[in-house]
């Protein structure tokens, strides 16, 4: 397939890493091929002038980019969604606090990735798409994620839904199409914040996919994903649950009303989760005298081995044990990948999903500020009111409230 002199100049601007070891040899190749002009010759060159403190080099990447020559229109394919998936953004620059969806910025200031390196972002995924037609469905399914995750920061949302909508327009068959729809329902990532418009639009794309293509497996995920935004995304009050810690005694979600809790699905032992229980173990102490509880439910491992490696690791808050594909927690609210976490308000609204660290900690003190100060509106109602039936009205109502 041809393509047009611009969109090979921007494809070639969009090398934008070092010219050393395979970077060099695929930029110089292009150059042979396409014949571009200069300024796509300046951006590389002037990328790879000022790129050393990118770590590039490594004997697998040059490898795989020289494979990737030997082989014709198909092994361009591969190298153009490598390239995509290894886009250089270097660590360490400012955020925009303006949009955190955008990453840190490799180039300039503002916290926004700079023109020319979006503009090649965009090329190569415009290549992609016009080469997707001969692509095993692996790979389909790589550049789908990779475009509703990482370019989707880069790029933002409504440039990778363009490109999204470029590819559907070029799509010959119904699972590719029926995989968009899903993939651009996920794109609005509705579960993760209280935004009317981004879930009102995920619906109509669910809706779509189930009307047009419901003997599909992306048909099936989207009645999982449904599922999921209407019972466990920010803002909706969460379904009970009732599991068993190591000793079987009986931990239910709802007798925790009242509190705000964080809830943590997990399966594993691994560094990872070893320094999440450690935080997780300060921030329980941090709060030990506040209306906060912690519950774990670890699935898989037996409980007296979990029992012990709990006490070794002196984790002194609520954790559950369930089976090796999850017991009545994580099948009631079907845990897919592990850690979950979930942070539930005194209300039992889930306000914040995965969160760990610093954001953690943030968010449990300010629904615990929360907290204080609609008690203290409740006791300073009290004291205004004259003892006797109105005054123990108001009582009862605040501890019915607390309770639902």
């Amino acid at each position: 397939m041809q393509l047009s002199p611009t969109l090979r100049s921007a494809l070639l601007a969009s090398w934008l890493l070092p010219a050393s070891g395979a970077f060099a040899e695929i930029a110089d190749d292009l150059r042979a091929r396409d014949s571009v002009g200069a300024r796509a010759d300046v951006a590389v060159q002037g990328h790879a002038n000022g790129g050393d403190d990118v770590d590039l080099g490594a004997s697998e990447r040059r490898e795989r980019f020289a494979a990737a020559k030997k082989r014709s229109d198909g092994g361009s394919r591969e190298a153009t969604l490598w390239c995509i998936q290894n886009f250089p953004v270097r660590d360490g620059g400012p955020v925009n606090p303006a949009n955190p969806v955008n990453p840190v910025n490799p180039v300039n200031p503002t916290g926004e990735l700079a023109i020319e390196a979006r503009t090649a972002l965009q090329a190569l995924h415009l290549r992609w798409i016009e080469l997707h037609a001969d692509a095993p469905a692996a790979e389909r399914d790589a550049f789908l994620v990779r475009l509703r995750t990482r370019s989707a920061e880069l790029l933002g949302r409504e440039r990778a839904d363009e490109l999204y909508l470029e590819l559907d327009r070029r799509a010959t068959d119904d699972e590719l199409r029926a995989r968009i729809l899903l993939a651009r329902a996920r794109l609005r990532d509705a579960r993760r914040v209280q935004d009317m418009r981004r879930r009102a639009e995920a619906r109509e794309l669910y809706a779509a996919l189930r009307l047009h293509y419901a003997s599909s497996a992306a048909a099936r995920a989207a009645r999982e994903d449904q599922w999921y935004l209407e019972n466990l995304s920010v803002g909706a009050k969460v379904p009970d649950f009732v599991t068993h810690d190591g000793a079987g005694n009986e931990i239910r979600l709802s007798d925790y009303r009242g509190q705000v809790v964080v809830v943590r699905f997990w399966n594993s032992f691994s560094d990872a989760d070893e320094a999440r229980l450690e935080h997780e173990q300060q921030l329980v102490e941090r709060l030990w005298d506040e209306r906060f509880s912690m519950i774990g439910v670890h699935v898989g491992t037996p409980r007296g081995l979990l029992r012990r490696g709990l006490q070794r690791r002196q984790v002194t808050w609520t954790q559950a044990a369930e089976p090796a594909g999850g017991g009545a927690a994580a099948r009631g609210w079907r845990i897919r990948h592990y850690p979950s976490t979930f942070v539930i308000a005194a209300d039992g609204v889930l306000r914040g999903l995965d969160l760990e660290g610093r954001a953690l900690d943030a968010l449990a003190d300010g629904l615990l500020a929360e907290l204080r100060n609609q008690t203290a509106e409740r006791e300073a109602q009290l004291a205004a009111m004259p003892p006797g039936g109105s005054q123990d009205a108001l009582r009862q109502r605040n501890r019915d409230r607390e309770k639902h």
